[in-house]
């Protein structure tokens, strides 16, 4: 399994995304990570 690493930028981002998503609906934002960390390792 290969190790990805965020720039301190672009984990921000994510952070930023997923609390948009969290806010527009209930457990949007948990799903959002969820694929984004399923994506990063594939």
């Amino acid at each position: 399994m290969k190790s990805v690493v965020f720039h301190p930028l672009a984990n921000q981002e994510l952070v930023d995304a997923a609390t948009y998503y969290q806010e527009q609906r209930q457990g949007l934002g948990l799903e959002y990570l969820e694929e984004v960390e399923i994506e990063s390792f594939i």
